[in-house]
């Protein structure tokens, strides 16, 4: 197997990854091999940008700079002035000014 040697690495680097090894009770040698790993099977943005340019029916592209405003519809407010809706299971009440409890969790938990 091919060997990779890296110099120059600070102590503070050096020190939480042997931390990190030892608290998946891993060498260093097996942490880190393990890590590239991981850093290797995922796939770049270039890569990931040339896998949907693959597909058919859909354009890929990024947008540098510049006033992009006419390309997108603007977004739309809500109608309804007493409850909004914040995120998939939270809604907020205009007139107390209070979040009500998300319904994936039991009523017992208070919202912060």
């Amino acid at each position: 197997m091919p060997n990779i040697l890296v110099r120059d690495l600070p102590a503070d680097v050096h020190a939480k990854l042997q931390q990190r090894a030892d608290q998946r009770g891993q060498s260093l040698q097996q942490y880190l091999a393990a890590e590239l790993r991981r850093l290797a099977e995922r796939p770049t943005l270039d890569e990931v940008l040339t896998r949907i340019a693959a597909r058919s029916g859909g354009r890929v592209g990024t947008v540098a700079s510049g006033d992009h405003s006419s390309e997108h519809p603007p977004l739309k407010t809500p109608t309804s002035p007493a409850t909004t809706k914040i995120g998939p299971f939270e809604q907020f009440s205009e007139a107390s000014g209070k979040g009500t409890a998300p319904l994936c969790c039991p009523p017992t938990l208070p919202l912060r």
